[in-house]
C-alpha cells in the first residue's frame, strides 16, 4: 500500500500552498464559473425574493425590520456582486407616505451599504 502524495485527501479541499489545486477552494477560476451561472439563472427568482424581502423589511409595524429581511438583502448584494436591483426596489416602494416606513427605509440602506458588497456604496442613487 503506498501512502503517496494522494494517499490522504483534504475533506475541505485543497488549501493554498498544499500543491493540490483541483478542488474550487484551490482553483480559483471554477469558484468564479459556479458564481456567473448562478447569477445568470437565478437573477429573476432572486429578484422576486429581493423584492418580497424588502417589502417585508419596511412593513408598517412599529418594530425595527426584521432582521432575516435586512440579512437576506445584504446577502443579495453579495451574491449578485452589486446592488442595481437593490436601489431600483428601494426606489419603486412607497416610503415617503408613512414615517415609520421611511426610517425602516434608512435603517435598511444604512445596514446595506455597512455590510453589503463594496459596489454597493459606487451603485448607490446619486440626487
Amino acid at each position: 500500500m503506498s501512502y503517496g502524495k494522494g494517499a490522504y485527501s483534504d475533506p475541505y479541499g485543497s488549501r493554498p500552498g498544499s500543491g493540490n489545486n483541483s478542488s474550487a477552494y484551490g482553483n480559483p477560476g471554477s469558484y468564479a464559473a459556479n458564481q456567473s451561472a448562478r447569477s445568470v439563472f437565478q437573477s429573476d427568482k432572486s429578484d422576486q425574493q429581493l423584492a418580497e424581502h424588502i417589502k417585508k423589511a419596511l412593513a408598517n409595524d412599529e418594530v425595527a425590520p426584521k432582521q432575516k429581511h435586512v440579512r437576506e438583502c445584504i446577502l443579495y448584494t453579495w451574491d449578485m456582486k452589486g446592488s442595481g436591483s437593490l436601489w431600483l426596489g428601494l426606489k419603486g416602494y412607497p416610503m415617503y407616505g408613512d414615517e415609520i416606513v421611511t426610517f425602516k427605509g434608512l435603517i435598511l440602506v444604512h445596514k446595506v451599504i455597512n455590510g453589503g458588497h463594496p459596489r454597493v456604496r459606487l451603485e448607490g442613487p446619486v440626487p
